[in-house]
């Protein structure tokens, strides 16, 4: 939004406040279209330099995309997050730490066997994926074993 109303308003333009204030009103109201719609209007009925067509195509782009997906009263009356960076952090310390080093390479099928361990300890579930791994392994070999079996790690000195 800060990016579209730049390219409305300029960067000191006095309404660029409040027209980014009333636009995301708007998409917490579930209006993304009259939204996408106040992006578009500057593009048909006014010149803009080719930065603002830019910067407005992006904010358009921003809103269209995820439009599916955009029913921000329903999460904020649920409680789920509203922004992006509960995702991004843990990506950077769980991906990012282990897989981007220089000269690494990896299969899909081998950085998500790594990764997937790598959450588990992150999570602090090493004990329990263990267990997990214990029953499902004497499952597929010797068939179902009764449910709610718990081995102590110390059972199983090559662990």
């Amino acid at each position: 939004m800060w990016e579209g109303g730049t390219a409305r308003s300029g960067d000191k333009g006095n309404q660029r406040v409040g027209w980014i204030r009333d636009n995301l009103l708007a998409i917490l109201n579930r209006e993304v279209g009259r939204v996408i719609g106040g992006l578009t209007q500057p593009l048909t009925k006014t010149p803009v330099r080719p930065s603002q067509t830019q910067a407005l195509e992006t904010a358009i782009t921003s809103c269209a995309n995820p439009r599916h997906m955009m029913d921000d009263a329903c999460s904020l009356a649920t409680g789920y997050p509203m922004a992006t960076g509960w995702g991004e952090g843990p990506c950077g310390s769980l991906v990012n730490d282990r897989m981007e080093h220089s000269g690494m390479r990896w299969s899909i099928r081998g950085a998500q066997a790594v990764l997937n361990l790598r959450a588990v300890t992150k999570n602090d579930d090493w004990e329990h994926f263990w267990h997990y791994t214990i029953d499902a392994e004497k499952t597929r070999l010797y068939g179902n074993s009764s449910p709610g079996n718990v081995y102590p790690l110390a059972a199983y000195p090559f662990l």
